[in-house]
């Protein structure tokens, strides 16, 4: 099946900022006009099964991005499949990139759509809020760390020991990933906030701890790179995120799609329950726990 014919993708690959007004890249002075069926706001890995998924329907799609595609939180994490799914194997081929913007420059244009999905992970927030909806999401910063190449070890995930959040693996290469031990990287002190984070040694060392305490035989091990990512928090109670339309009056055809702490995982079957829902106005699935408005009344 060939889905990409009608998929468009339109990101930042590179951010560099131009003194010159981002209108006149495109000539003639006039912000430039473009239509689609539907505009896909989010290009991470729940924002590109979306988009494959109605593509595949036949749908015309328009997915945008501000940086690179899987750049943020689909990018920063370990990718774990915390409940051990096969994968989603996604065909690059298939995809028309077009570039949006030159590298000496931002850009502006206008968009016009008749369907919107808001799949912009810990952005979902001060989007939504343009719409003038609050949602229960939050800024969750995570770190990631990396060993040198070890003799095989450890063939299993570690996702919890105790009390301890720990997720930690052993890739094929040897290397070590581990995320957490309760210590993430730098977050900014307004939690709505979706800042970047950065790596902190405090909490290098601390999770580091962690992992020696649990694996007394990564002591020795030295650490080779260490990187930070901001994901999206949708509660305890909820790991699996909201999706759903927005059904307030005078809202038309929006949508939200927000994964909790399974995105990696989850983000086939979102991205396949959101076309549904865009397409047919209902999911094969029972997402009535995961609606808008729930979330909404739990704030």
């Amino acid at each position: 099946m060939t889905c990409g014919r009608s998929l468009r993708i339109r990101a930042h690959p590179l951010r560099r900022r131009s003194t010159s007004r981002p209108e006149r890249l495109r000539g003639g002075g006039r912000t430039p006009v473009d239509s689609t069926d539907v505009l896909i706001v989010g290009g991470g890995v729940l924002g590109c099964a979306t988009a494959y998924c109605l593509a595949c329907r036949g749908v015309d799609v328009l997915l945008i991005e501000r940086g690179a595609l899987n750049r943020e939180a689909s990018g920063a994490n370990a990718g774990t499949l915390h409940m051990q799914i096969p994968a989603f194997h996604f065909r690059s081929q298939y995809l028309e990139s077009s570039i949006f913007a030159q590298r000496q420059g931002d850009f502006r244009t206008t968009i016009r759509a008749k369907r919107i999905v808001v799949v912009a992970g810990a952005q979902t927030r001060q989007v939504m809020g343009l719409f003038g909806l609050d949602l229960p999401i939050l800024p969750h910063p995570l770190q990631v760390m990396v060993t040198v190449p070890q003799a095989p070890l450890l063939r299993h995930l570690l996702q919890h020991a105790g009390s301890r959040h720990l997720s930690l693996r052993q890739t094929q290469s040897g290397t070590f990933l581990l995320i957490g031990g309760g210590w993430p990287g730098f977050e900014p002190a307004d939690r709505r906030s979706s800042s970047r984070v950065e790596v902190t040694y405090r909490s290098l060392l601390a999770n580091a701890a962690v992992a020696i305490d649990v694996v007394p035989a990564l002591s020795d091990v030295p650490l080779i790179r260490a990187w930070a990512g901001m994901t999206s928090s949708t509660g305890r109670w909820n790991r699996v995120g909201f999706i759903g339309e927005d059904r307030r009056a005078g809202q038309r055809k929006l949508f939200v799609v927000v994964a909790g702490g399974w995105g990696f995982t989850l983000s086939p079957v979102l991205g396949r329950l959101a076309a549904e829902l865009v397409v047919e106005g209902s999911a094969s699935l029972d997402i009535e726990p995961f609606s808008l408005e729930r979330a909404v009344a739990r704030m």
